[in-house]
C-alpha cells in the first residue's frame, strides 16, 4: 500500500481484514460494514460487503488535523428487525 502523495507529517494508513460470521438459512442477504472517522467525522470511511462476500482487504489513507487526533471504528451488521444494521461499540484510538 503505497502512500500517496501527502503531508507525511499528517498521513497515516489502515489495511486490514472485514470478516464476518455468516449463519446459513437467512430470509435476507446479510451484509457487514465498518465505519471509520477521523478526527471528530472530519474524515469518514465506510466499507460494506455482503456476508458471502468476506474476508475483504480494505485499505486507505487519510490525514489527521491535529496531534492526538483520534481514528474510531465500528462494525455493524444487518441483524436488526427488517435487515437493519445493528452496530458494536466504536473504538477509538489516538493518532500521535
Amino acid at each position: 500500500m503505497a502512500a500517496p502523495n501527502l503531508d507525511p507529517r499528517r498521513t497515516f494508513g489502515v489495511k486490514g481484514t472485514l470478516d464476518a460470521y455468516c449463519p446459513d438459512n437467512t430470509l435476507t442477504t446479510q451484509y457487514v460494514k465498518l465505519q471509520v472517522w477521523v478526527s471528530r467525522e472530519s474524515h469518514r470511511f465506510e466499507f460494506e460487503a455482503r456476508c458471502d462476500e468476506t474476508p475483504k482487504e480494505i485499505s486507505f489513507w487519510s490525514t489527521r488535523d491535529y496531534p492526538g487526533d483520534t481514528i474510531s471504528f465500528r462494525v455493524g451488521a444487518t441483524s436488526g428487525t427488517f435487515n437493519t444494521y445493528q452496530y458494536g461499540p466504536t473504538v477509538a484510538y489516538a493518532i500521535d
